[in-house]
């Protein structure tokens, strides 16, 4: 396959993960991951996906990245401290 590269966030779509899970929106992630599995296992196609529940999470996903300057989000230690501060109570 060919590298394409995708905004973190972007192509939602609807999956069904089952009776018992349901139906969930999901969106790409960027994870070193999807890289190292083409680069290295060479892996043709591959891209990394994720949801939260409830869907707020998701929602207030995209506002942060909207808000949130990127290099800041990419910084260790505001990422360290912005983890700290959201983790679920």
């Amino acid at each position: 396959g060919t590298k394409v590269e995708r905004e973190p966030l972007s192509l939602e779509r609807e999956v069904d993960f089952g009776e018992r899970i349901g139906k969930h929106r999901v969106m790409l992630l960027n994870l070193p991951e999807v890289v190292t599995a083409h680069e290295v296992l060479k892996v043709p196609n591959v891209n990394a996906a994720f949801a939260t529940a409830p869907k707020f999470w998701n929602s207030l996903l995209k506002a942060i990245v909207r808000i949130v300057p990127r290099k800041l989000l990419g910084a260790r230690d505001f990422a360290n401290a912005f983890a700290k501060i959201s983790l679920p109570i």
